[in-house]
């Protein structure tokens, strides 16, 4: 059986290496044009060939129709269907059961190469990159810039395989900073807080003036610690999510690694957000409330304060403006809390934006050869440009001196641009960041100018190769410990177990689920790092 797969894979593969032969000579014969340097480069036309691409479900962005959608398939001459799906890898795991396999994928949240998430699957679904490589030269050319290794380094496995293939968001647009409703602030001549102490009490102000509120509120908690995650840089608890379960490993300053959650650290944010969910000053929505609990919290005067992505403010503002014109939610600059903290005077804030999480997957099939063409092409530099500024003189113009800048009307005010799905999950490969800075109204300018002065402080956390057989361990252990961490932190939070319990809980962590193998891993993954193997 295992034969008959790997001879399947390997047709599959060299008929897809015709076809995608094929188009490029197509390609060659039509669409050879000359850039503004001079240099030829080729646009590939797919044949009117319908291509699905499969992408993690979003309220915030209508891919199927967007402008950028309807752009690049009338350009290309393709039809790209985007199938929105509650979890990726669960389809592409059914699909393999039923003998199918993705034309494409895209990973929101890959997480050194955790695509681990597919399992044994990953072998009968998806190539290797780098068994292709020759017939992606705009690919080829980004994996190899010097500029891009540390980045390619966090997708590639000890093995020296690639199956994932990293995008780029560049720019500070994922920066985390607190956020709170100016409006609210401005009317009661609040002024934002610069500490911990001034922190709580603002919060009980505003529980004063709106005594049904609770005031702070955090978001994406409810399926793992990731809120906690980002909230923790400032306390001290700066860490890398090593594994697609993101299981949090953080190398301390002897060299040891340790598992965040139930750091010190973690527990002094646990025991925070207790005795304000205690005294009515955060919401206890937070633990379970999704993206547009969080947006009607803060719509409907019950949360004012919380900490989550700048890119969040355009949708949120324009979310609360709909009942409120006066609404406006802006950055506020982020501080040290707790006494871990207070070691050290920098205050560092969860950064996102130069080593990516999502990818895209290129699956055995059919539609392989467009597949690939259609994927290098995402990465060519006019691919770049219109995946994230459209067409010229139809979306964007450009000055004389190179500045481009959305034609009127094409970006709407509150938010509105994303409507074009511009810099979308799925859509680009490498994204112009000064594009996203050109579609923002002068608040967001300002929050983004604001954030970014405390990113990038925190100490750095190495990218580590696991093997193969690592990687298999990861998976076997990571996700019941995470699981069962995530789970009883949460519990700490909500008051539903006692603080004097820290220590069994982290006993049982080491004991029951495999720590000392997740140790072992890391450790001899980090001394490979130390050694250059």
């Amino acid at each position: 059986m295992e034969g008959n797969g790997k001879m399947k894979r390997l047709i599959a593969f060299l008929l897809a290496l015709v076809c995608c032969a094929s188009v490029l000579a197509a390609c060659g014969q039509t669409n050879t044009q000359i850039d503004e340097t001079g240099a030829a480069y080729v646009t590939p036309d797919l044949g009117g060939k319908r291509l699905e691409l499969y992408v993690p479900k979003t309220t915030e962005f209508d891919l199927e129709g967007s402008y950028i959608d309807t752009t690049v398939e009338k350009y290309l001459n393709m039809d790209l269907a985007y199938i929105e799906t509650d979890s990726v890898s669960a389809t592409v795991k059914e699909m393999n059961k039923q003998g199918r396999n993705p034309d494409l994928i895209w990973i929101n949240g890959y997480t050194h190469k955790g695509w681990g998430i597919f399992g044994e699957d990953k072998y009968d679904a998806f190539i290797n990159i780098y068994d292709i490589l020759d017939e992606m030269p705009n690919l080829k050319a980004f994996l190899n810039d010097p500029a891009n290794a540390e980045l390619v380094e966090k997708f590639t496995y000890a093995e020296g395989k690639i199956y994932a293939v990293p995008t780029v968001k560049t720019g500070t647009a994922e920066i985390y900073a607190y956020l709170y409703r100016q409006d609210i602030f401005e009317e009661h001549n609040l002024t934002f807080p610069t500490n911990q102490e001034e922190f709580v009490a603002v919060l009980r102000k505003l529980k004063e003036l709106y005594p049904d509120s609770q005031p702070f509120m955090m978001r994406s908690m409810k399926k793992n610690i990731q809120a906690a995650q980002h909230y923790g840089h400032l306390w001290g608890a700066s860490h890398l999510s090593q594994s697609s379960s993101g299981v949090a490993f953080t190398l301390d300053a002897e060299g040891n690694y340790y598992l965040a959650p139930v750091s010190q650290a973690y527990k002094e944010i646990a025991m925070f957000w207790k005795e304000l969910m205690d005294e009515g000053l955060m919401n206890k929505s937070s633990v379970k409330a999704d993206t547009d609990g969080w947006y009607s919290a803060f719509r409907e005067n019950i949360s004012f304060i919380t900490y989550d992505k700048v890119d969040r403010l355009p949708l949120m503002n324009k979310n609360g403006q709909m009942d409120n014109p006066q609404f406006q939610v802006v950055a506020g600059a982020p501080f040290n809390m707790g006494a871990y903290a207070e070691k050290s005077d920098v205050v560092a804030t969860s950064f996102e934006g130069e080593l990516t999480n999502c990818a895209f997957m290129i699956g055995y099939g059919e539609n392989m050869g467009e597949a690939i063409a259609y994927v290098d092409w995402l990465y060519s530099p006019e691919g770049q440009k219109m995946t994230s500024w459209g067409k010229a003189g139809e979306s964007y113009e450009e000055a004389e001196d190179g500045t481009k800048f959305f034609k009127e009307g094409f970006i709407e005010p509150k938010g509105g641009w994303t409507t074009s799905c511009l810099g979308a999950s799925g859509v680009y490969g490498v994204y112009d960041f000064e594009a996203y800075k050109a579609a923002c109204e002068p608040y967001l300018a300002e929050s983004i100018t604001l954030a970014e002065q405390f990113a990038g402080k925190s100490p750095k956390q190495p990218l580590l190769s696991f093997t193969e057989e690592e990687d298999l361990m990861y998976i076997t252990y990571a996700p019941g410990m995470y699981n069962y961490a995530c789970g009883e932190w949460y519990k700490f939070v909500c008051g539903d177990r006692d603080f004097a319990q820290w220590d069994q809980v982290l006993e049982k962590v080491k004991y029951a689920y495999g720590y000392d193998i997740l140790m072992e891993i890391h450790q001899n993954a980090y001394e490979r790092l130390q050694k250059g193997e």
